[in-house]
């Protein structure tokens, strides 16, 4: 029975991977973003290496496009230094999946 749950939420959180990708191609501008190729797995320090003010600009967009439920800044400051150098654009999405699943404050 729980088959179907975890499909679901796969197929939300891979279209959350693809919308963190667009996002942080627009963020970083197409000279520097053309070649990537961001998938789950994309670290942002290692493989996107993207830049302290674009995360910010990324987390800005992430909030215009899902919501003020995705607190980004929050859930970072719960992260040690370790996890957040380690951050995965599957991890981020998983979060913000995460947090859609979750009820809308009245």
């Amino acid at each position: 029975m729980s088959a179907p749950s975890d499909n679901a939420t796969s197929t939300q959180t891979d279209e959350i991977v693809a919308t963190i990708g667009r996002l942080v191609h627009e963020v970083i501008g197409e000279e520097d973003g053309f070649a990537l190729d961001i998938d789950a797995d994309s670290s942002f320090s290692e493989d996107i290496e993207i830049e302290s003010i674009e995360f910010v600009a990324l987390a800005e967009a992430l909030q215009t496009t899902y919501g003020e439920r995705i607190d980004l800044i929050a859930w970072l400051g719960e992260l040690d230094l370790d996890e957040i150098i380690d951050l995965t654009v599957g991890e981020l999405a998983e979060f913000i999946a995460a947090c859609l699943r979750e009820p809308a404050d009245a």
